[in-house]
């Protein structure tokens, strides 16, 4: 039931989320702003948590850039110089 609610409901509670308008996203939920206040330091948690995912993510992608070196690096001597000198042939 909460499911199917929730999914009618879908477009208008996102869009009050994304305006951070959450006096609306109450209301669409539970027809008022009974527990508004709550919400709000819920939703406010709740975002300071995923940003600081977000960071973290982002810091661990820059220090694995950053400390990888691939096995092959694909470059290869040009003919005219090759990376050791030719063995004489007889």
């Amino acid at each position: 039931m909460v499911a199917g609610f929730l999914s009618a409901v879908q477009h208008k509670l996102r869009q009050a989320l994304q305006n951070n308008d959450l006096a609306e996203a109450r209301k669409l939920v539970n027809g008022g702003t009974n527990g508004l206040d709550t919400f709000k330091i819920a939703m406010a948690a709740g975002r300071a948590v995923i940003a600081q995912a977000i960071i973290q993510q982002a810091q661990a992608t820059t220090r694995a850039k950053k400390t990888h070196r691939p096995k092959h690096s694909g470059h290869r001597a040009h003919p005219a110089h090759p990376a050791a000198p030719a063995k004489p042939t007889r």
